[in-house]
């Protein structure tokens, strides 16, 4: 992988034993396309042959696992390039938020250092408790937090 561009695909070195394996996974694709798609078994052969192969080789060859590998690698680099905004853990459940959020994305709860708690995070959090045990519905739940965020504004 010599000078490549962050979007090029890099190369790929198959091994000496990947081609039985990947022409076995072909044949048996083809084949099972070919049965059960029995109006067009040339079509179905190839493309369930393709997709099997494919499947095969990624799964059954160490060069393909080894693709895999650099490729979830090369977009973690692109996630972590992207990824410049400080970040905060939340103590409830872990999710990585940004430092502006005042509360976390994944749970919803406040996170800490960011903001007082006042009297209404105190009765939406209960609120959400009771929606997520299951106490109170879906549009209850709704009504109750637009009440709650109207009579705070007034």
């Amino acid at each position: 992988m010599s000078n490549q561009q962050d979007d090029e695909i890099p190369d790929v070195e198959f091994g000496e034993n990947d081609g039985p394996i990947v022409a076995a996974a072909f044949i048996i694709g083809g084949s099972f396309g070919a049965f059960y798609v029995p109006n067009q078994p040339v079509t179905a052969f190839f493309l369930w042959g393709t997709i099997a192969a494919g499947a095969g080789w990624v799964i059954g060859t160490k060069s393909g696992r080894q693709s895999v590998k650099q490729l979830e690698e090369q977009q973690q680099q692109q996630v972590n390039k992207g990824d410049s905004v400080e970040k905060r853990t939340c103590p409830h459940c872990g999710w990585q938020n940004p430092v502006r959020n005042n509360y976390c994305h994944d749970c919803g709860n406040i996170i800490a250092g960011n903001t007082e708690k006042s009297d209404l995070d105190d009765s939406i959090s209960d609120l959400r408790d009771r929606y997520v045990e299951g106490e109170i519905s879906d549009a209850e739940f709704e009504e109750r937090v637009k009440e709650k965020i109207e009579s705070d504004n007034e």
